[in-house]
């Protein structure tokens, strides 16, 4: 079997996996045939003007491998395509299982930090709007419910937290009660600007306040709320 430049052509061009696989054996049965020819003109003499030959024959054997190069990648790009399409059914259930996995991480996180309440003690609160800070809640209204406790306890923790070493009490008490009203006065706040990269942790390194694991080399704190949290909570979750 020999092919012709529109058979070659057709080659170029087949989209059926079948038809692929057939030109590709037909392609190898010719290459067969090729090396088988040029064993039998070796054996024999031949003349001198037949070099012109040996020449096209080679020339048509390279040809043929290219197109069977080409057979080949074109048979691995379809049946790629093919497990994908099919597999793809189950890449989107993955995916979407993925997604409520990390917003069950984020919820059990939440649930770790506080006390959820229950349906007829989230009618009870009144209409006043709900703010939050890291992972405190602050009412944020004049009635009984508003707890300056939490907002203090904050205060307290951010102190600590950026404090180099010990400190006088009087010295502390001031900067809680300072941070006490910054925070009153900027706990509405949606991270949406540049947050700020500390560096320098020491021994006890950095604790990311929203998934809690612990950076020795920066962390990122939010210039408003004073919020620390790792890159990568940075980019998915706030």
């Amino acid at each position: 079997m020999l092919f012709t430049e529109e058979s070659m052509a057709s080659c170029r061009h087949d989209t059926n996996p079948l038809a692929i696989e057939a030109d590709i054996a037909a392609v190898v049965k010719q290459l067969a045939e090729i090396k088988h020819y040029r064993e039998i003109r070796k054996s024999k003499q031949h003349a001198a003007n037949s070099l012109d030959k040996d020449v096209a024959w080679m020339v048509f054997e390279q040809e043929i491998k290219a197109i069977r190069t080409s057979l080949t990648g074109l048979k691995i790009a379809y049946s790629t395509a093919s497990a994908i399409n099919q597999d793809s059914p189950l890449i989107t259930l993955l995916q979407a299982e993925e997604a409520q996995a990390s917003s069950n991480r984020i919820l059990a996180h939440q649930a770790s930090r506080e006390r959820l309440l229950l349906q007829e003690e989230i009618q009870e609160f009144c209409e006043a709007e709900v703010e939050f800070t890291t992972a405190d809640r602050i009412y944020c209204c004049k009635c009984e419910r508003w707890d300056e406790h939490r907002l203090l306890k904050r205060a307290e923790e951010v102190v600590e937290r950026d404090a180099l070493g010990p400190m006088p009490r009087q010295e502390q008490q001031q900067r809680v009660r300072d941070m006490q009203e910054d925070l009153r006065q900027n706990h509405e706040c949606e991270h949406s600007r540049r947050f700020e990269r500390i560096e320098g942790g020491g021994r006890r390194g950095f604790t990311c306040e929203m998934c809690e694991a612990r950076y020795w080399k920066f962390i990122l704190e939010c210039r408003r709320c004073h919020l620390r949290v790792c890159q990568e909570c940075r980019c998915h979750r706030i």
